[in-house]
Protein backbone atom coordinates (compact mmCIF):
# COMPACT_ATOMS: atom_id res chain seq x y z
CA UNK A 1 0.00 0.00 0.00
CA UNK A 2 1.31 3.43 -1.07
CA UNK A 3 1.02 5.66 2.11
CA UNK A 4 1.34 9.55 1.60
CA UNK A 5 0.32 11.94 4.63
CA UNK A 6 0.13 16.02 3.77
CA UNK A 7 -0.20 18.69 6.30
CA UNK A 8 -1.04 21.69 5.10
CA UNK A 9 -0.45 24.70 7.55
CA UNK A 10 0.67 28.12 8.22
CA UNK A 11 4.49 26.82 8.73
CA UNK A 12 5.71 22.72 9.70
CA UNK A 13 5.52 22.88 13.63
CA UNK A 14 2.70 20.11 13.04
CA UNK A 15 2.64 18.39 16.45
CA UNK A 16 -0.32 16.24 16.06
CA UNK A 17 0.36 15.73 12.30
CA UNK A 18 4.00 14.46 13.07
CA UNK A 19 2.76 12.29 16.41
CA UNK A 20 0.70 10.31 13.82
CA UNK A 21 3.42 10.41 10.59
CA UNK A 22 5.51 8.59 12.79
CA UNK A 23 2.84 6.26 14.14
CA UNK A 24 1.87 5.25 10.34
CA UNK A 25 5.96 4.65 9.68
CA UNK A 26 5.83 2.52 12.80
CA UNK A 27 2.90 0.49 11.15
CA UNK A 28 3.80 0.85 7.74
CA UNK A 29 7.60 2.13 7.11
CA UNK A 30 7.06 2.93 3.36
CA UNK A 31 4.87 6.09 4.39
CA UNK A 32 5.88 9.29 2.89
CA UNK A 33 5.44 12.77 4.39
CA UNK A 34 4.76 16.05 2.89
CA UNK A 35 4.59 19.59 4.68
CA UNK A 36 2.35 22.65 2.26
CA UNK A 37 2.66 25.66 3.73
CA UNK A 38 0.79 28.64 2.07
CA UNK A 39 3.42 30.75 4.50
CA UNK A 40 5.35 30.93 8.01
CA UNK A 41 2.89 32.60 10.43
CA UNK A 42 5.28 32.53 13.07
CA UNK A 43 8.17 34.14 10.93
CA UNK A 44 9.64 37.53 12.66
CA UNK A 45 8.95 39.66 9.78
CA UNK A 46 5.17 38.14 9.67
CA UNK A 47 4.88 39.09 13.73
CA UNK A 48 5.98 42.16 12.97
CA UNK A 49 3.82 43.21 10.39
CA UNK A 50 1.00 41.10 10.76
CA UNK A 51 1.08 39.84 7.26
CA UNK A 52 -1.43 37.39 6.53
CA UNK A 53 -1.00 34.30 4.36
CA UNK A 54 0.02 34.59 0.68
CA UNK A 55 -1.94 31.61 -0.04
CA UNK A 56 -1.00 29.00 -2.77
CA UNK A 57 -1.98 29.29 -6.95
CA UNK A 58 -3.41 26.25 -8.74
CA UNK A 59 0.04 25.66 -10.09
CA UNK A 60 1.69 25.10 -7.10
CA UNK A 61 -1.02 22.40 -6.08
CA UNK A 62 -0.92 21.09 -9.39
CA UNK A 63 3.06 20.41 -8.37
CA UNK A 64 1.95 18.96 -5.47
CA UNK A 65 -0.95 17.24 -6.54
CA UNK A 66 1.55 15.07 -8.88
CA UNK A 67 3.62 14.11 -6.00
CA UNK A 68 0.73 12.63 -4.23
CA UNK A 69 -1.74 10.97 -7.10
CA UNK A 70 -0.34 8.07 -6.88
CA UNK A 71 -0.99 7.43 -3.33
CA UNK A 72 -3.68 4.49 -2.21
CA UNK A 73 -4.18 6.00 1.38
CA UNK A 74 -4.12 9.70 1.28
CA UNK A 75 -3.65 11.40 5.12
CA UNK A 76 -4.59 15.43 5.50
CA UNK A 77 -4.16 17.35 8.62
CA UNK A 78 -5.07 21.10 8.64
CA UNK A 79 -6.29 23.89 10.19
CA UNK A 80 -9.46 25.67 9.00
CA UNK A 81 -7.96 28.70 7.42
CA UNK A 82 -6.36 26.38 4.87
CA UNK A 83 -9.25 24.71 4.11
CA UNK A 84 -9.61 25.71 0.60
CA UNK A 85 -6.22 24.69 -0.33
CA UNK A 86 -7.06 21.47 1.33
CA UNK A 87 -10.45 21.48 -1.41
CA UNK A 88 -8.58 22.47 -4.56
CA UNK A 89 -5.84 19.97 -4.02
CA UNK A 90 -7.69 16.66 -3.12
CA UNK A 91 -9.57 17.78 -6.69
CA UNK A 92 -6.32 17.92 -8.66
CA UNK A 93 -5.17 14.28 -6.69
CA UNK A 94 -8.63 12.70 -7.16
CA UNK A 95 -8.54 14.11 -11.30
CA UNK A 96 -5.12 12.38 -11.36
CA UNK A 97 -5.86 9.34 -9.40
CA UNK A 98 -9.89 8.48 -8.79
CA UNK A 99 -9.36 5.35 -6.70
CA UNK A 100 -7.14 7.26 -4.13
CA UNK A 101 -9.14 6.99 -0.21
CA UNK A 102 -8.71 10.19 1.43
CA UNK A 103 -8.16 10.47 5.28
CA UNK A 104 -8.79 14.11 6.99
CA UNK A 105 -7.52 14.89 10.40
CA UNK A 106 -6.75 17.86 12.66
CA UNK A 107 -8.19 20.92 13.75
CA UNK A 108 -10.55 21.04 10.89
CA UNK A 109 -11.22 17.41 10.00
CA UNK A 110 -12.19 17.55 14.18
CA UNK A 111 -14.48 20.89 14.24
CA UNK A 112 -16.23 20.56 10.95
CA UNK A 113 -16.47 17.03 10.13
CA UNK A 114 -19.02 17.86 7.55
CA UNK A 115 -17.24 20.03 5.62
CA UNK A 116 -14.40 17.51 5.49
CA UNK A 117 -16.01 15.27 3.72
CA UNK A 118 -16.65 17.28 0.69
CA UNK A 119 -13.15 17.02 -0.14
CA UNK A 120 -12.18 13.42 1.81
CA UNK A 121 -13.76 10.10 2.53
CA UNK A 122 -12.91 9.79 5.72
CA UNK A 123 -12.86 12.18 8.72
CA UNK A 124 -11.08 11.06 12.17
CA UNK A 125 -13.12 13.18 14.90
CA UNK A 126 -10.76 12.10 17.54
CA UNK A 127 -7.04 11.64 18.63
CA UNK A 128 -5.66 9.84 15.88
CA UNK A 129 -3.56 7.13 17.35
CA UNK A 130 -6.15 4.30 17.51
CA UNK A 131 -8.44 4.97 14.82
CA UNK A 132 -5.45 4.98 12.26
CA UNK A 133 -4.42 2.14 13.57
CA UNK A 134 -7.29 0.13 13.31
CA UNK A 135 -8.12 1.79 9.49
CA UNK A 136 -4.64 0.63 8.55
CA UNK A 137 -4.73 -3.00 9.86
CA UNK A 138 -8.28 -3.10 8.08
CA UNK A 139 -7.12 -1.86 4.56
CA UNK A 140 -4.39 -4.92 4.75
CA UNK A 141 -6.83 -7.02 5.69
CA UNK A 142 -8.82 -6.14 3.26
CA UNK A 143 -11.68 -6.24 5.83
CA UNK A 144 -14.62 -3.77 6.18
CA UNK A 145 -13.54 -0.45 8.24
CA UNK A 146 -16.87 1.38 8.17
CA UNK A 147 -17.65 0.60 11.55
CA UNK A 148 -14.19 2.50 13.84
CA UNK A 149 -14.90 4.23 16.08
CA UNK A 150 -14.08 8.42 15.85
CA UNK A 151 -14.32 7.84 12.00
CA UNK A 152 -16.91 9.24 9.88
CA UNK A 153 -17.48 8.22 6.29
CA UNK A 154 -18.44 9.73 3.42
CA UNK A 155 -21.29 7.35 1.73
CA UNK A 156 -24.00 6.66 -1.52
CA UNK A 157 -26.38 6.76 1.42
CA UNK A 158 -25.33 9.75 3.18
CA UNK A 159 -22.38 10.81 6.23
CA UNK A 160 -21.83 7.48 8.69
CA UNK A 161 -20.88 8.80 11.85
CA UNK A 162 -19.94 6.25 14.27
CA UNK A 163 -19.03 6.33 18.29
CA UNK A 164 -16.61 8.92 19.43
CA UNK A 165 -13.50 7.07 20.08
CA UNK A 166 -12.11 7.05 23.73
CA UNK A 167 -8.90 9.08 24.60
CA UNK A 168 -5.78 7.43 24.23
CA UNK A 169 -4.40 6.27 27.36
CA UNK A 170 -1.18 6.81 29.48
CA UNK A 171 -0.12 3.57 28.62
CA UNK A 172 -0.96 3.68 25.36
CA UNK A 173 0.80 7.07 24.53
CA UNK A 174 3.89 5.24 25.89
CA UNK A 175 3.65 3.02 23.36
CA UNK A 176 3.54 5.61 20.48
CA UNK A 177 6.58 5.72 18.22
CA UNK A 178 8.12 9.57 18.79
CA UNK A 179 7.17 12.49 16.50
CA UNK A 180 8.42 12.04 13.12
CA UNK A 181 10.83 14.64 12.49
CA UNK A 182 12.70 12.36 9.55
CA UNK A 183 15.71 14.35 7.39
CA UNK A 184 13.47 12.74 4.02
CA UNK A 185 9.98 13.73 4.68
CA UNK A 186 8.90 16.85 2.33
CA UNK A 187 8.85 20.16 2.20
CA UNK A 188 7.46 21.97 -1.25
CA UNK A 189 9.08 25.18 -1.92
CA UNK A 190 7.18 27.48 -4.11
CA UNK A 191 9.57 29.45 -5.83
CA UNK A 192 10.98 26.28 -7.36
CA UNK A 193 7.36 24.37 -7.54
CA UNK A 194 9.63 21.40 -6.11
CA UNK A 195 9.90 19.34 -2.87
CA UNK A 196 13.22 18.76 -1.01
CA UNK A 197 14.10 17.65 2.23
CA UNK A 198 12.97 18.90 5.14
CA UNK A 199 16.55 19.12 6.23
CA UNK A 200 18.91 21.50 8.92
CA UNK A 201 18.07 23.91 6.34
CA UNK A 202 14.72 23.60 6.14
CA UNK A 203 14.30 23.32 10.05
CA UNK A 204 16.35 26.79 10.44
CA UNK A 205 14.30 28.59 8.01
CA UNK A 206 10.88 27.68 9.23
CA UNK A 207 11.87 26.59 12.67
CA UNK A 208 14.62 28.33 14.09
CA UNK A 209 16.62 26.52 16.35
CA UNK A 210 13.88 26.14 18.88
CA UNK A 211 12.04 22.20 19.56
CA UNK A 212 8.00 23.03 19.59
CA UNK A 213 6.79 19.86 21.91
CA UNK A 214 3.19 18.84 23.49
CA UNK A 215 3.52 16.19 26.30
CA UNK A 216 0.56 16.08 27.80
CA UNK A 217 -3.30 15.09 26.55
CA UNK A 218 -6.59 16.72 27.41
CA UNK A 219 -7.65 19.97 29.10
CA UNK A 220 -9.70 20.30 32.71
CA UNK A 221 -10.82 23.27 31.64
CA UNK A 222 -14.07 23.56 29.20
CA UNK A 223 -13.15 27.40 28.08
CA UNK A 224 -16.10 28.22 25.42
CA UNK A 225 -13.42 30.04 23.19
CA UNK A 226 -11.00 26.72 23.01
CA UNK A 227 -11.42 23.74 20.32
CA UNK A 228 -10.85 21.73 23.34
CA UNK A 229 -14.66 22.62 24.72
CA UNK A 230 -15.85 20.79 21.26
CA UNK A 231 -13.37 17.46 21.89
CA UNK A 232 -15.28 17.29 25.91
CA UNK A 233 -18.35 17.59 24.17
CA UNK A 234 -17.36 14.77 21.77
CA UNK A 235 -16.13 12.93 24.34
CA UNK A 236 -16.16 13.53 28.33
CA UNK A 237 -13.18 11.60 28.61
CA UNK A 238 -10.88 14.11 26.74
CA UNK A 239 -11.09 16.69 29.84
CA UNK A 240 -8.74 14.45 31.69
CA UNK A 241 -5.45 15.41 31.91
CA UNK A 242 -3.30 12.20 30.35
CA UNK A 243 0.54 11.96 29.52
CA UNK A 244 3.42 9.87 29.06
CA UNK A 245 6.28 9.17 31.84
CA UNK A 246 9.20 12.02 32.49
CA UNK A 247 11.31 9.59 30.88
CA UNK A 248 9.27 9.05 27.44
CA UNK A 249 9.33 12.62 26.93
CA UNK A 250 13.00 13.38 27.54
CA UNK A 251 14.14 10.23 25.54
CA UNK A 252 11.57 11.99 22.54
CA UNK A 253 13.60 15.39 22.84
CA UNK A 254 16.80 13.55 22.68
CA UNK A 255 15.44 11.62 19.54
CA UNK A 256 15.09 15.34 17.62
CA UNK A 257 18.49 16.62 18.90
CA UNK A 258 19.95 13.38 17.65
CA UNK A 259 18.92 14.62 13.77
CA UNK A 260 18.81 18.60 14.67
CA UNK A 261 22.20 19.01 17.23
CA UNK A 262 21.74 22.68 16.69
CA UNK A 263 18.49 22.77 18.58
CA UNK A 264 19.20 25.22 21.56
CA UNK A 265 15.88 25.62 23.41
CA UNK A 266 12.68 23.06 24.00
CA UNK A 267 9.12 24.77 23.97
CA UNK A 268 6.61 23.10 25.90
CA UNK A 269 3.09 24.64 24.23
CA UNK A 270 0.59 22.08 26.48
CA UNK A 271 -2.55 23.63 27.48
CA UNK A 272 -1.85 22.40 30.62
CA UNK A 273 1.72 21.99 31.63
CA UNK A 274 2.10 23.27 35.36
CA UNK A 275 -1.48 20.42 36.01
CA UNK A 276 1.17 17.99 35.89
CA UNK A 277 1.44 16.04 39.31
CA UNK A 278 4.17 17.83 40.97
CA UNK A 279 6.05 14.68 41.53
CA UNK A 280 6.41 13.73 37.65
CA UNK A 281 7.37 17.50 37.45
CA UNK A 282 10.38 17.02 39.59
CA UNK A 283 11.06 13.66 38.09
CA UNK A 284 11.19 15.65 34.96
CA UNK A 285 13.54 18.37 36.48
CA UNK A 286 16.20 15.96 37.13
CA UNK A 287 15.81 14.07 34.09
CA UNK A 288 16.36 17.38 31.60
CA UNK A 289 18.68 19.44 34.03
CA UNK A 290 20.63 16.15 33.90
CA UNK A 291 20.52 14.79 30.32
CA UNK A 292 19.45 17.75 28.35
CA UNK A 293 20.32 20.88 29.82
CA UNK A 294 19.28 22.90 27.14
CA UNK A 295 16.89 26.15 28.01
CA UNK A 296 13.04 25.59 27.89
CA UNK A 297 10.22 27.47 27.77
CA UNK A 298 6.61 26.63 29.40
CA UNK A 299 3.63 27.95 27.76
CA UNK A 300 0.10 27.76 27.87
CA UNK A 301 -0.11 27.42 31.68
CA UNK A 302 -3.89 28.37 33.11
CA UNK A 303 -3.59 30.82 36.35
CA UNK A 304 -5.72 27.68 38.56
CA UNK A 305 -2.57 25.76 38.55
CA UNK A 306 0.17 28.16 38.70
CA UNK A 307 1.97 27.74 41.92
CA UNK A 308 4.97 29.04 43.23
CA UNK A 309 6.39 25.32 44.07
CA UNK A 310 5.51 24.53 40.28
CA UNK A 311 7.03 27.55 39.00
CA UNK A 312 10.14 27.11 41.44
CA UNK A 313 10.77 23.27 40.13
CA UNK A 314 10.37 24.41 36.48
CA UNK A 315 12.91 26.96 36.75
CA UNK A 316 15.50 24.30 38.15
CA UNK A 317 15.16 22.66 34.97
CA UNK A 318 15.67 25.08 32.85
CA UNK A 319 12.51 26.68 32.09
CA UNK A 320 14.06 31.01 30.97
CA UNK A 321 9.85 31.74 30.04
CA UNK A 322 6.93 31.13 30.85
CA UNK A 323 3.65 32.23 29.62
CA UNK A 324 -0.24 31.94 30.43
CA UNK A 325 -3.68 32.54 29.74
CA UNK A 326 -5.30 35.23 31.90
CA UNK A 327 -8.00 36.16 28.32
CA UNK A 328 -9.25 39.19 30.07
CA UNK A 329 -9.28 41.15 33.24
CA UNK A 330 -13.32 41.58 33.37
CA UNK A 331 -15.35 38.88 35.61
CA UNK A 332 -18.25 39.38 33.41
CA UNK A 333 -16.34 38.41 30.05
CA UNK A 334 -14.32 35.71 31.82
CA UNK A 335 -17.65 34.34 32.98
CA UNK A 336 -18.70 34.31 28.99
CA UNK A 337 -15.43 32.55 28.49
CA UNK A 338 -16.73 29.56 30.47
CA UNK A 339 -12.97 30.76 32.37
CA UNK A 340 -13.33 29.28 35.82
CA UNK A 341 -11.43 31.66 37.84
CA UNK A 342 -11.10 34.55 39.69
CA UNK A 343 -9.76 37.99 39.33
CA UNK A 344 -7.48 37.22 42.85
CA UNK A 345 -6.64 33.99 41.91
CA UNK A 346 -5.26 35.84 38.60
CA UNK A 347 -3.47 38.15 40.53
CA UNK A 348 -1.94 35.37 42.74
CA UNK A 349 -0.48 33.30 39.92
CA UNK A 350 1.07 36.80 38.36
CA UNK A 351 3.04 37.64 41.35
CA UNK A 352 4.22 33.84 41.59
CA UNK A 353 5.69 33.91 37.87
CA UNK A 354 7.29 37.50 38.64
CA UNK A 355 8.84 36.21 41.81
CA UNK A 356 11.16 34.67 39.38
CA UNK A 357 12.31 37.16 36.79
CA UNK A 358 15.37 37.00 37.94
CA UNK A 359 16.03 33.82 36.33
CA UNK A 360 13.64 34.19 33.15
CA UNK A 361 12.82 36.59 30.98
CA UNK A 362 9.18 38.60 31.76
CA UNK A 363 6.06 36.39 31.78
CA UNK A 364 3.58 36.23 28.94
CA UNK A 365 0.10 36.71 29.22
CA UNK A 366 -1.98 35.71 26.67
CA UNK A 367 -5.59 38.23 26.03
CA UNK A 368 -8.24 37.67 23.86
CA UNK A 369 -9.63 40.60 22.27
CA UNK A 370 -12.11 42.49 20.26
CA UNK A 371 -15.03 41.26 22.14
CA UNK A 372 -17.94 42.93 20.32
CA UNK A 373 -20.50 42.24 23.40
CA UNK A 374 -18.00 44.20 25.94
CA UNK A 375 -19.64 47.88 27.29
CA UNK A 376 -17.57 50.25 28.63
CA UNK A 377 -17.78 48.60 32.26
CA UNK A 378 -16.32 46.19 31.00
CA UNK A 379 -13.51 47.60 29.32
CA UNK A 380 -12.83 49.86 31.96
CA UNK A 381 -12.52 46.94 34.63
CA UNK A 382 -10.36 44.85 32.43
CA UNK A 383 -7.52 47.96 32.12
CA UNK A 384 -7.96 48.69 35.77
CA UNK A 385 -7.15 45.47 36.86
CA UNK A 386 -4.25 45.55 34.20
CA UNK A 387 -2.49 48.04 36.21
CA UNK A 388 -2.09 45.81 39.25
CA UNK A 389 -0.18 43.29 37.49
CA UNK A 390 3.33 42.93 38.66
CA UNK A 391 5.88 44.81 35.67
CA UNK A 392 7.84 43.33 34.08
CA UNK A 393 5.40 41.16 31.78
CA UNK A 394 4.74 41.08 28.32
CA UNK A 395 1.28 40.46 26.20
CA UNK A 396 0.01 38.18 23.79
CA UNK A 397 -2.96 39.88 21.98
CA UNK A 398 -5.63 38.08 20.15
CA UNK A 399 -8.71 38.17 18.14
CA UNK A 400 -11.25 36.51 19.22
CA UNK A 401 -12.47 33.83 16.81
CA UNK A 402 -15.91 32.58 17.22
CA UNK A 403 -16.27 28.65 16.46
CA UNK A 404 -20.18 28.61 15.21
CA UNK A 405 -22.63 26.55 17.28
CA UNK A 406 -20.05 26.56 19.67
CA UNK A 407 -20.73 27.31 23.62
CA UNK A 408 -18.83 30.57 23.09
CA UNK A 409 -21.53 31.43 20.91
CA UNK A 410 -24.72 30.48 22.80
CA UNK A 411 -23.02 31.90 25.73
CA UNK A 412 -22.45 35.33 23.85
CA UNK A 413 -26.01 35.48 22.32
CA UNK A 414 -27.39 34.88 26.07
CA UNK A 415 -25.23 38.36 27.56
CA UNK A 416 -25.55 40.49 24.62
CA UNK A 417 -27.80 41.15 21.59
CA UNK A 418 -24.67 41.88 19.32
CA UNK A 419 -24.67 39.68 15.91
CA UNK A 420 -22.69 36.81 16.59
CA UNK A 421 -20.72 35.97 13.59
CA UNK A 422 -19.15 33.09 11.68
CA UNK A 423 -15.67 33.79 12.49
CA UNK A 424 -13.70 30.59 11.73
CA UNK A 425 -11.51 32.27 9.04
CA UNK A 426 -10.47 35.44 10.79
CA UNK A 427 -6.82 35.01 12.29
CA UNK A 428 -6.96 35.10 15.85
CA UNK A 429 -3.23 36.26 15.86
CA UNK A 430 -4.15 39.96 14.80
CA UNK A 431 -6.16 41.81 16.54
CA UNK A 432 -8.00 44.84 15.18
CA UNK A 433 -6.07 48.37 15.01
CA UNK A 434 -8.20 49.95 17.57
CA UNK A 435 -6.80 51.97 20.38
CA UNK A 436 -7.97 50.11 22.89
CA UNK A 437 -6.18 46.96 21.79
CA UNK A 438 -2.69 49.39 21.00
CA UNK A 439 -2.47 51.10 24.71
CA UNK A 440 -2.21 47.22 25.61
CA UNK A 441 1.41 47.20 23.85
CA UNK A 442 1.96 50.51 25.94
CA UNK A 443 1.18 49.18 29.00
CA UNK A 444 3.61 46.47 29.06
CA UNK A 445 6.39 48.82 27.88
CA UNK A 446 6.20 51.51 29.71
CA UNK A 447 4.14 51.84 33.49
CA UNK A 448 2.40 55.02 32.79
CA UNK A 449 2.05 57.90 35.51
CA UNK A 450 -1.52 58.13 37.38
CA UNK A 451 -2.50 60.69 35.52
CA UNK A 452 -1.97 60.27 32.41
CA UNK A 453 -3.26 56.89 32.68
CA UNK A 454 -6.83 57.82 33.72
CA UNK A 455 -6.68 59.96 30.63
CA UNK A 456 -5.47 57.28 28.55
CA UNK A 457 -7.59 54.93 29.76
CA UNK A 458 -11.23 57.29 29.30
CA UNK A 459 -9.93 57.74 25.48
CA UNK A 460 -9.03 54.39 24.82
CA UNK A 461 -12.11 53.09 26.20
CA UNK A 462 -14.75 53.79 23.60
CA UNK A 463 -12.92 54.67 20.52
CA UNK A 464 -13.71 52.20 17.54
CA UNK A 465 -11.84 53.65 15.00
CA UNK A 466 -8.83 51.95 13.60
CA UNK A 467 -5.21 52.90 13.25
CA UNK A 468 -3.11 50.25 11.15
CA UNK A 469 -0.03 52.44 10.95
CA UNK A 470 -0.26 52.96 14.72
CA UNK A 471 -0.61 49.53 15.61
CA UNK A 472 2.22 48.40 13.78
CA UNK A 473 5.06 51.20 15.36
CA UNK A 474 3.40 50.18 18.93
CA UNK A 475 4.01 46.85 18.62
CA UNK A 476 6.93 47.20 16.71
CA UNK A 477 8.58 48.74 19.73
CA UNK A 478 6.89 46.30 22.29
CA UNK A 479 8.33 43.30 19.94
CA UNK A 480 12.05 44.78 20.57
CA UNK A 481 11.44 45.24 24.08
CA UNK A 482 10.54 41.79 24.30
CA UNK A 483 12.43 40.91 22.21
CA UNK A 484 15.48 42.19 24.59
CA UNK A 485 14.26 40.47 27.57
CA UNK A 486 14.75 37.32 25.70
CA UNK A 487 18.38 38.14 23.78
CA UNK A 488 19.84 39.22 27.54
CA UNK A 489 19.58 35.96 28.33
CA UNK A 490 20.57 34.44 25.18
CA UNK A 491 16.99 32.91 24.17
CA UNK A 492 16.71 33.46 20.71
CA UNK A 493 14.32 30.48 20.23
CA UNK A 494 11.87 33.46 18.31
CA UNK A 495 14.45 33.45 15.64
CA UNK A 496 13.76 31.51 12.39
CA UNK A 497 15.17 31.96 8.82
CA UNK A 498 17.24 35.07 8.32
CA UNK A 499 17.25 36.04 11.71
CA UNK A 500 18.23 32.06 12.88
CA UNK A 501 21.95 33.25 11.37
CA UNK A 502 23.61 35.02 14.43
CA UNK A 503 22.16 32.37 17.22
CA UNK A 504 23.16 29.88 14.47
CA UNK A 505 26.78 31.22 13.83
CA UNK A 506 26.92 31.65 18.21
CA UNK A 507 26.34 27.94 18.23
CA UNK A 508 28.66 26.77 15.77
CA UNK A 509 31.93 28.34 17.18
CA UNK A 510 30.88 27.12 20.71
CA UNK A 511 29.88 30.64 22.68
CA UNK A 512 26.04 29.97 23.13
CA UNK A 513 26.62 26.46 24.60
CA UNK A 514 29.69 28.58 27.10
CA UNK A 515 26.88 31.32 27.52
CA UNK A 516 24.35 28.34 28.39
CA UNK A 517 26.37 26.67 30.97
CA UNK A 518 27.16 29.69 32.68
CA UNK A 519 23.11 30.21 33.07
CA UNK A 520 22.59 26.49 34.49
CA UNK A 521 25.30 27.61 36.65
CA UNK A 522 23.05 30.28 37.96
CA UNK A 523 20.45 28.20 38.45
CA UNK A 524 22.28 26.38 41.81
CA UNK A 525 21.46 29.54 43.76
CA UNK A 526 17.92 28.49 43.65
CA UNK A 527 19.06 25.56 45.95
CA UNK A 528 19.48 27.86 48.49
CA UNK A 529 18.22 31.20 48.39
CA UNK A 530 14.61 31.56 50.05
CA UNK A 531 13.35 33.29 46.54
Amino acid sequence: MNIKLVNIENGIQGIGFRRVSGLMKGLHPETKTYFVSPDNQFSLANRILLKSQSGLADEDLACVADHLADADLLGFSLMSENRDIATRLSAMVRARNPRVLIVTGGAHGRIYPEHALTFSDIVCESEGENPMTQLYQRLMAGTDYTDIDGLVFNTPQGIKRNNPARPTTKEELEAVPFMDFALDNQLYHQKTKTMAPTNAEAYLNWLGMNLNIIWTRGCPNMCAYCYNSKFINYHNGYAKLRYPSPRYIVDEIKSVLALYPFISWVSFIDDGMMSIKLEDLEEFAHLYSTEIGLPCLTYGTHPNSVTEEKTRVLVKAGSQFFRMGIQNFSQKILDVYDRKTTLERIQRSCAALAKYTDYTAPPAYDLILDNTFANRSDRLEHLQEMRRLPHPYVLNLHSLRIVPGSTLEHNIRSHTDKEVLDAKDKNPLHPRATLFNIIHYMFSIWRLPDWLWKRVVNICADDEREYPRLIVLVRFIFLVRRAMGHILRADFSFSSGTSAKLPYFLWKVGALQMIQRRMRRKLKALETDGK
